[in-house]
């Protein structure tokens, strides 16, 4: 499956800004009994941290993205299945990523260090 413009803006500031780090897998999937859900990025064997970026936060009209009443109730799922099984996953959008990158991957790779320990 092709990245989409947000996951490769995620994917170009994670090198960039920490190319110390392993990088995640992209389009993770893990089956639990009775799903197969997706991840955008993972980390499975670093503390089992997750990361989804939410496209079309402030989109309007027809292509509403996530903030439509069943995508987003449809990531809502998805998020407490995985925290159930133990992940930690953090939620981005386009404008935490465009404006500081630098926090919100940081915070991240606090997490993907950690659970590499």
């Amino acid at each position: 499956m092709k990245k989409s413009d947000l996951e490769e803006k995620f994917s170009f500031y994670w090198r960039l800004l920490h190319p110390e780090l392993p990088e995640p897998e992209v389009h993770y999937r893990k089956a639990i009994p009775g799903r197969r859900l997706e991840l955008d990025f993972a980390w499975p064997d670093h503390g089992k941290i997750g990361v989804e970026v939410q496209g079309g936060t402030w989109a309007k009209g027809r292509k509403q993205g996530h903030t439509r009443g069943s995508m987003y109730e449809r990531d809502c799922i998805k998020l407490n299945l995985m925290q159930r099984e133990g992940w930690d996953v953090y939620w981005l959008t386009t404008t935490m990523l465009t404006n500081d990158p630098d926090r919100w991957l940081g915070l991240i790779a606090e997490a993907v260090t950690k659970g590499g320990e």
